[in-house]
């Protein structure tokens, strides 16, 4: 579940008239994938590739790209400044392998660590997308 399409739509319908300078999406973490062999595959676990593919959180991710892509595309081609900064923090570790009603607070821990690893890890993105804000906010516009 990757609500980051829906939330730069909703932003877009509350705030019409001021651009959307920032996007930054957290993802829960997902686990390592691990590529196997390949198999030959029964007709549930096709079904079952094709459900995933279709709820996968990545597709928004992508779609998402795609928005701030082109928005930044047509900023330059019109000689204007960066539209809009889009940012996609996911860990992959396999502490991350939670059901979203996870309550044991050992695995609660273990995720907490997996994370504090993934931000020391990402420290130059954290810190790009913090000047990001602080210029956004400092601007006035498009802090949505």
């Amino acid at each position: 579940n990757n609500p980051v399409v829906v939330a730069f739509q909703e932003a877009a319908c509350v705030w019409p008239d001021r651009p959307v300078d920032v996007v930054v999406s957290l993802g829960n973490g997902v686990p390592r994938h691990v590529l196997l062999p390949p198999k030959p595959k029964s007709v549930m676990e096709t079904m079952g590739a094709i459900v995933e593919a279709a709820t996968s959180v990545d597709r928004d991710h992508i779609v998402m790209e795609g928005i701030a892509g082109y928005l930044n595309r047509e900023s330059r081609r019109t000689g204007g400044r960066r539209a809009c900064g889009y940012y996609r923090f996911q860990p992959e570790d396999d502490r991350c392998d939670l059901m979203l009603d996870e309550v044991s607070e050992s695995k609660l821990a273990a995720l907490r660590d997996a994370y504090v690893e993934y931000i020391k890890g990402k420290e130059k993105e954290f810190d790009e997308v913090c000047r990001e804000l602080v210029r956004a906010g400092q601007g006035g516009e498009g802090a949505a």
